[in-house]
Order: structure tokens, then C-alpha cells, then sequence
């Protein structure tokens, strides 16, 4: 466990990177925020990855920099998308903890093993996006868990990852792509190529 002054220079250090490159924007009257949310995201985990805890978020800093309207993600230029790629419990647990609050910590072996397809989003081998395709063995297959990191959201990733999904399944021989969606989402799917139609779904553990 890291001291209060290892702390200390663990936050400084985010702080005066971010200071250098908004003096080096001022200086050279352009905008380089892609540039400073990309280095205090790099630092901030290379920061974690030690294992040193910062007494004040950057998140905060990275939320004010990446505005809506702004659509600004980090070396969006180096986004690949890739089909089946292997992916291990450690990576996928970590996209969906920061993607959705109330993840639960779970083993994907055994699902990916019977998965029909995968399509996997990537900057600089970090895994922003991820989408899988169950199947019946016919004719129908299931998209199931959509995810992409929040810091890449409103760029149209989550959109590929479907109409990518979409394309795999129809490679596969497959003739219908199911979906199930919160209705705030309709709009999304409905732009991704999905109609909307009657269906139900059933708990069947309430304590899982």
C-alpha cells in the first residue's frame, strides 16, 4: 500500500502533464485535448497498473475534457475491430466493470465456447468494445451483451459492434438476428437495422 506522499506524486504527476499540454495548446493556439485525455488516461493507468492510488480522480478532469457534443476519444484513429478474437476472463470483466456499475465479476469461458461469433473493438490492443452472438443451430441467432467503454461512447462504435455482429451472423448462415433492449434503447437498435417486435422473457433464478 502505497504512503500519502507516494500519493501525492502519483496526483501530481497527472496534474502537471495535463498542465504542460494545456500550456503547449495556449502556445500553439490548437487544440490538442484528444492528445491530453489520451496521456492522462495513459498515465492514470500506468499509475494503477503500479498499484498507486490518486488522492484526486481524473475523471472528473477527463469528463470536463470529453464533452457530447465534442464526440473527443482518445486515438479513436487506431480503432480496430476483429472477429472471434480470444479473449481472456480478466480483460472482458475489466470492459464490463467500467462499462456497466453493478457487473458481476463472472467466467466466459464456458459461454464463448458455445458462442456462433464474437466481434471485439481495440485502440492500441486495450479493449474498448465487445459484442457476442449465441445461436440455436439453425437459422436464429441472439446478440447478447453489447458493451462499449464509456470513454468511447457517441462515436458509433456500439453500432458497428452490432452491424459487424450482424454480418457474421449472416456469414454463418444464419437468417434472423434477435435482440432484447430497454425501451430508452429502441432508438439505437432501430438505427443499427432491428424492427421491433412482440416478445417476452422470463426470470428464472431471482437470486443470480
Amino acid at each position: 500500500m502505497p504512503d500519502s506522499y507516494t500519493q501525492f506524486q502519483a496526483t501530481a504527476a497527472w496534474q502537471v502533464v495535463d498542465s504542460a499540454l494545456r500550456q503547449l495548446e495556449e502556445n500553439r493556439d490548437v487544440s490538442i485535448t484528444t492528445g491530453r485525455v489520451y496521456v492522462i488516461d495513459h498515465v492514470c493507468r500506468r499509475l494503477s497498473d503500479a498499484g498507486l492510488a490518486l488522492e484526486a480522480s481524473p475523471l472528473g478532469e477527463l469528463g470536463h475534457a470529453v464533452e457530447p457534443d465534442n464526440h473527443i476519444v482518445p486515438m479513436l484513429d487506431r480503432l480496430e475491430y476483429r472477429v472471434d478474437q480470444r479473449l481472456d476472463d480478466e480483460t472482458l470483466n475489466a470492459l464490463f466493470a467500467r462499462a456497466w456499475p453493478n457487473h458481476r465479476r463472472r467466467t466466459f469461458a464456458s459461454i464463448l465456447a458455445r458462442s456462433l461469433g464474437t466481434v471485439s473493438a481495440f485502440v492500441e490492443e486495450r479493449l474498448i468494445g465487445f459484442a457476442n452472438l449465441a445461436t440455436d443451430g439453425g437459422e436464429h441467432a441472439f446478440l447478447l451483451d453489447p458493451t462499449v467503454d464509456p470513454l468511447y461512447r457517441g462515436q458509433g462504435i456500439g453500432k458497428a459492434l452490432v452491424q459487424r455482429a450482424a454480418g457474421v451472423a449472416r456469414e454463418r448462415q444464419c437468417r434472423w438476428l434477435h435482440v432484447d433492449y430497454e425501451p430508452q434503447l429502441e432508438p439505437f437498435y432501430r438505427s443499427a437495422g432491428f424492427h421491433p417486435s412482440a416478445a417476452g422473457v422470463m426470470l428464472l433464478d431471482p437470486t443470480a
